[in-house]
C-alpha cells in the first residue's frame, strides 16, 4: 500500500483550498490468511513522533485491513 501525508493549504489566487501529498512511502502488509492478520517489513514513524513503535505499526496494520476489505481496489 501506499502511505503519504496530506497537507492542506490556501491557493489565493484561484481562491480554493489544496491539498498535497507529501512523503509517499510504499509499505508491503502480507496477510496468509484472508485479512485477519498481517506480518509488515521495516514498519515506518507515521505518527511523526520521531520513534517507530505500537501505534505506528497499529495504524499501518490498520490501514491494511480496510484495504483488504476492499472488493475491488
Amino acid at each position: 500500500m501506499q502511505f503519504a501525508l496530506k497537507e492542506e493549504g490556501y491557493d489565493p489566487v484561484i481562491g480554493d483550498v489544496t491539498c498535497s501529498l507529501l512523503d509517499s512511502t510504499i509499505r508491503e502488509a502480507v496477510s496468509n490468511d484472508g485479512g485477519v492478520t498481517f506480518t509488515m517489513k521495516s514498519p515506518t514513524d507515521v505518527d511523526g513522533d520521531g520513534d517507530i513503535d505500537l501505534q505506528d505499526k497499529a495504524v499501518l496494520v490498520g490501514l491494511a485491513k480496510a484495504y483488504s476489505k476492499i472488493l475491488n481496489p
